[in-house]
């Protein structure tokens, strides 16, 4: 038998009168300020070590470029200017040309009265090439050729001339300021369609990784990372410093918290009593309580980190006003049978327990209205899915329909017209299968190697009035997410989710640390509106005269 005992202090009032103690008088605020700075209250000590690798998924471990936020060094892709911004470095290339050369740099690199094959159609883009049709030198093909890519157009016998040389150089140098490009393999994974990458630090014999991924683009925070058990290199060795730090704690305050102090009036335009909730709104009454009841626990502790570091706090001593030392431990130190109670943690491997992730992200930003954007859904009715090009980007860098350009295809080449009745001929007539919009590309569902299902892009037909036998009637996919030069294009059944996905591609400018202005192309990928239906149809039986609907969804 044990019996547990306690000391507990009451103030004991002497009159019945509270008007002296509601005054809450003191007689020495100074000792109180002053016992307080002897203490010190808290101590805080910390280790904090800079992350210097970075490695995309699939690729190869780089050192992390600190020159740039993180996600242009996840998100940035190749640019290859179109119409407009050829014309442009045109412009810019013969105002610095000697006058004699610029007709052989028009000759070299001369732009294109009509549409090459395969571009997407848009009247202000042929307009404008009707305009600069022998008028301007392509900047583009000028600036591919002088740094040697592969395909482009030689450069003209003219161009190793002083001026023309210094010509080049300074195109060279203007063009690739424009926008911030990847000199590292890209961190887009197709088949999961999302980014994935990992960044590092190595120091002797003890590495630490994070790793995000499924990024989906967009903001990028510490909470998109989670822990990595082995290193990834790439990067100098890191250096970790240990600082101790000496402070009063901060209450953390938010609005609608209740009071903690005497005649303190409460704001009241948050009021989580009058909250209402369903008995089924679980995480909505948890927050609610976790915010009356818990809400005054919370004390915030601000230290300075340098931007892209590691920070793991070692040690907490808290000293009351009597002397007394107490350490606190963190919530994933002390001995417990499941998981512990914890918040702001990086999830994953034990060894990056009490790590906080100030990561290099983006504090302001603009970005541009969608370029492209593809809209990817489940057919259950054709049991596939679905690569919608809802918005193509113009050869003037201008968003065209995708569904308002099959349209105007439509009326341009007509399909076939379906068989006429005729007195006592036959009732119906019968055809293997409809067509669906220029801009649905199919996701075929096959079987990968490993086993797992997996939607390949494929390809469906137009049906023309009048086509010439043999003619290639195939629908190619036209923009740079659905990427139609590679072959085969393959994504995860599971990547594509009930509801679909929805994946734009667009421009970001952002001001960095070092005062520079960044730009750089960028994907981002949203949940989708739900399954679909394509209208296609197959062995199907119609009247005569009369062809199957053409469905526009």
């Amino acid at each position: 038998m044990s019996i547990t005992f306690w000391t507990r202090i009451e103030p004991r009032a002497r009159k019945a009168d509270l008007k002296r103690a509601l005054q809450v008088c003191v007689r020495d605020p100074l000792w109180m300020l002053a016992r307080q700075r002897q203490v010190g209250v808290a101590r805080l000590q910390f280790s904090t070590r800079r992350l210097t690798g970075y490695q995309p998924v699939g690729g190869s471990a780089v050192a992390i470029d600190d020159s740039i936020p993180l996600e242009a060094h996840v998100e940035r892709e190749p640019v290859t200017l179109g119409l407009r911004g050829s014309i442009q470095l045109g412009i810019f290339l013969e105002n610095l040309l000697p006058a004699g050369v610029v007709s052989d740099f028009r000759q070299a690199f001369a732009i294109a009265p009509q549409p090459p094959a395969g571009e997407i159609e848009d009247p202000r883009a042929i307009r404008l090439r009707g305009l600069s049709a022998g008028r301007i030198a392509d900047g583009e093909a000028a600036y591919q050729s002088f740094i040697g890519a592969p395909g482009a157009p030689p450069l003209p016998a003219s161009a190793t001339q002083p001026g023309a040389h210094d010509a080049l150089v300074r195109l060279k140098t203007y063009r690739e300021a424009l926008f911030t490009t990847p000199d590292h393999d890209a961190a887009w994974d197709r088949p999961n369609l999302d980014y994935g990458f990992a960044v590092g630090s190595d120091l002797d014999g003890d590495s630490l990784a994070l790793q995000a991924r499924h990024f989906p683009g967009g903001r990028l925070d510490w909470y998109a990372f989670s822990g990595a058990g082995e290193s990834i290199g790439g990067g100098q060795p890191a250096t970790e410093t240990t600082t101790s730090l000496t402070f009063v704690p901060t209450k953390t305050t938010f609005a609608g918290m209740a009071g903690n102090r005497w005649w303190d009036f409460e704001d009241g335009q948050v009021d989580f009593g009058s909250l209402f909730a369903e008995h089924t709104d679980l995480a909505k009454l948890l927050v609610m309580e976790f915010a009356i009841l818990y809400g005054g626990d919370w004390f915030q502790v601000p230290i300075q980190l340098d931007l892209g570091s590691l920070c793991r706090v070692t040690s907490l001593v808290v000293t009351d006003t009597f002397g007394r030392q107490t350490q606190i431990p963190a919530t994933v130190d002390l001995p417990a049978t499941g998981r512990p109670w914890s918040m702001f943690r990086l999830s994953g491997d034990d060894g990056h327990q009490g790590i906080l992730y100030l990561a290099s992200t983006l504090a302001r930003w603009e970005d541009s209205p969608p370029l492209e954007e593809v809209i990817f859904l489940r057919d259950d009715l054709a049991a596939m899915g679905w690569a919608i090009e809802k918005t193509l980007q113009s050869p003037v860098d201008l968003p065209v329909d995708g569904q308002e350009a099959f349209l105007r295809r439509l009326r341009e080449q007509p399909p076939p017209a379906p068989p006429a009745a005729t007195p006592g001929g036959p009732e119906a007539w019968y055809t293997m299968g409809t067509t669906v919009p220029d801009n649905w590309i199919p996701l075929v569902p096959v079987t990968a190697g490993d086993g797992s299902l997996m939607l390949r892009r494929g390809k469906m037909a137009r049906a023309i009035e009048g086509a010439a036998a043999g003619a290639d009637l195939t629908i190619p996919a036209r923009g740079q997410i659905l990427e139609p030069s590679s072959s085969p294009y393959l994504v995860f059944d599971r990547a594509l989710p009930q509801a679909g996905a929805q994946v734009t591609r667009y421009v970001r400018r952002t001001r960095w640390l070092n005062g520079k202005t960044l730009v750089w192309v960028a994907r981002r990928v949203r949940p989708g509106k739900g399954p679909g239906w394509s209208g296609l149809q197959f062995d199907l039986i119609q009247p005569m005269g009369k062809g199957p609907d053409l469905v526009h969804p």
